[in-house]
This record gives C-alpha cells, structure tokens and sequence, in this order.
C-alpha cells in the first residue's frame, strides 16, 4: 500500500473509530441536559486533541453535568463493552500486516480509551470544584485497579481544593523549585513573529534529608503553575512524577524530582511555579513559588 493511501487508511480508521466508540458509550438518556450540552460533554471525552475549548465549554454547564460525570467514570458495563470490542475487532480486520495480535490490540484500545475518558470526567469534576466526588472516585479507582495514571489525575485535581496542601517541607529539612534560577522565558508558539526564546526548560524540585536517608519524603510530586499578572488564578497541574534522582555529599541527601515546562496555554506575561511533595499519609506540601519563567509571543 502507497504511503497517501495508507495515511488516509490509518485516518478514517481514527475518525470511524472515535465515532463508533463514542455512540457505544454515551448514547442513552441525557439526565437533564440538553442535546447541545450533551454533544458538548460527549465532544469533550471523545475528542483527539481538544484544541476548540472542549473542557471549558463542560465547565459552564456547571453542576448539572456532574451526575453523568459520575456515571460515566466506570465506562462499559456488560453488553456495551462487547459492543465495544467488536468494533475494534472489525477495526483490527482492516488493518494490513497488523502487528499485534488481535486480543492484544483490542485490549491495548479499550484501556487507552477507558484511561482517557476518566482522566477528563476527573479534570472536569476539578474544574466544578467536586471534590467529594473526586475523593470518592480516587477510592474506586485504587479499589478497581483503574491504573496509576488515573489516580494521578484525580490527586492533581484534589490538590486544587483550598485547603489541600501547605507551604512547607514535611519531613525534609528543606524543599524548593531549584531550577530555574534564573529568568526564562518560553514561547508560546502564538502569533506571526519569530520567536527567539526557548519552547521549554527543565523544571526541578528538590527535597534535602540528612546523608544515608533511605527513603524519600515524597512517594510522587505533583508540578503547579498559573499566571502571576494581573490577578494569580487558580494552579493548573502540568505534570504527576513519581521518579527522582538522588545525590548524597556526605552531609546531605538531596531527593530531585523534574518536568519538562512548556508555555501550554498560559498568556503572554510572567508565570508563577511550584511544586507539592505528597507523603505517604496523603499530606501535601508545597515549594515556595518560584517566579523566574515568563511567556512570550512568537514561533
């Protein structure tokens, strides 16, 4: 098969895909909102990369949504799973020279899907302030073995509640953003002009212990940021990291925890950082903010 043929090929297996998948699981009864805002929310949890405010335009419906928000986190119940599988296994009959076996891909689709649609029923139960339901949602997720990374997007939307964390260093003797440390600035990759700034930077949060600790204070790091001008709004999550680094001197431990930061959808101007250690208990503590990266215009 000619690479255009196979391009366009692999493009209306995506486009079908998506649309068989998303008329098995939210067809049914509305629950009280009308069929745009229903088509916004099935927009929202089926949609590949979500570039037309899709998870906006769920947040102004406001509560209404939330009961199927609810009922949709445990995806496809008994026939509409199979229904489900049946589609990705006609999917995986068009496929030439597949290269996984069938059960395999059928599998590998269905977990993606499910994993994607209760991350966004999580990032917008955060977006509606939730967090009742989101605390119960961790419990079933954990109970029901949904995968880390769902658990991880629900503990970033948790941490979003007032009151979640604390500016602080727990356990550690000392607990801040060390790098940058010096001024930043990152293009957005909006607008005709050139851009001459970087399109990201490193991003490192560091726990200091006494030399030998074993075990670091953290069991993951969740990295923060808004806009500091000219009103700070709420913390978005930019990244949940359970993996660090370790250097030792022989006096300290140093625990490093990184992510990579990109302008994302932050505005032109100067942009505030931190980043909240979770410990064992499930008790956050934040860096102090660290206000050395600004946003600038420009590809």
């Amino acid at each position: 098969m000619n690479r255009t043929k196979w391009v366009r090929r692999a493009r209306d297996l995506r486009v079908w895909g998506t649309v068989a998948v998303a008329g098995v699981l939210l067809t049914g009864c509305r629950q009280g909102l009308s069929e745009e805002e229903f088509a916004a929310l099935r927009g929202w949890l089926t949609c590949d990369e979500c570039l037309q405010g899709e998870r906006d335009t769920v947040a102004v419906i406001g509560p209404r949504v939330v009961p199927f928000l609810l009922g949709a986190f445990d995806s496809l119940p008994g026939g509409r799973r199979e229904n489900l599988r049946q589609q990705y296994r006609t999917l995986y009959g068009m496929m030439e020279s597949p290269t996984l076996a069938e059960a395999t891909f059928v599998d590998t689709y269905i977990d993606a899907f499910d994993r994607t649609v209760r991350s966004r029923i999580a990032l917008s139960l955060g977006d509606l302030e939730e967090w009742d339901a989101l605390s119960d949602l961790r419990d079933q997720a954990a109970a029901r073995g949904y995968g880390e990374h769902v658990i991880d997007v629900i503990d970033g939307q948790l941490l979003q509640e007032p009151g979640a964390f604390t500016e602080g260093s727990g356990t550690a003797d000392a607990w801040a953003i060390t790098e940058p440390t010096s001024t930043v600035e990152l293009c957005d990759g909006q607008g005709p002009a050139v851009c001459t700034a970087e399109l990201s930077t490193t991003w490192v949060a560091a726990a200091e212990t006494p030399s030998g600790t074993g075990t670091p204070p953290w069991t993951r790091v969740v990295f923060f940021v808004r806009p500091a001008a000219p009103v700070p709004e709420g913390f978005e999550v930019v990244d949940v990291v359970d993996v660090f680094s370790v250097t030792d001197n022989g006096v300290v431990r140093t625990f490093n925890w990184s992510a990579t930061l990109t302008a994302g959808e932050q505005p032109p101007g100067p942009i505030e950082l931190i980043a909240v250690g979770i410990d064992a208990s499930g008790d956050g503590f934040s860096t102090p903010v660290n206000t050395e990266v600004s946003v600038v215009q420009g590809r």
